[in-house]
């Protein structure tokens, strides 16, 4: 079986996807401003505005945990009541007994 050649044909200069720069131009803004607002801030704000990214990047990580890679299922929680009261038989050796 042998492969059949497509010619390709190049994309012309008209249609081709420009650089979208406003996000490049607004993040420079946000770093300048994280630059210049821990000199010009009173120290609690500064504080204020460090809990935020903080929260912020502990709030992405637990995004990526649980929703992106799903490291974390919460179908694994034991539903019924008895299975919350009583630990399951590997942990006993199966030495266990429900009535």
């Amino acid at each position: 079986m042998s492969a059949t050649k497509v010619p390709v044909k190049p994309v012309p200069v008209t249609e081709r996807k420009k650089p979208d720069w406003k996000w490049a131009g607004l993040a420079l803004l946000l770093a300048a401003a994280a630059i210049y607002a821990p000199f010009q801030l009173v120290p609690f704000h500064v504080f204020q505005l460090t809990m935020v990214l903080v929260y912020a990047v502990v709030l992405l990580g637990l995004n990526l945990l649980v929703g992106h890679a799903g490291q974390i299922s919460s179908a694994t929680v034991p539903s019924s009541p008895s299975a919350r009261t009583r630990p399951p038989s590997s942990w006993t050796g199966g030495r266990c007994r429900t009535r």
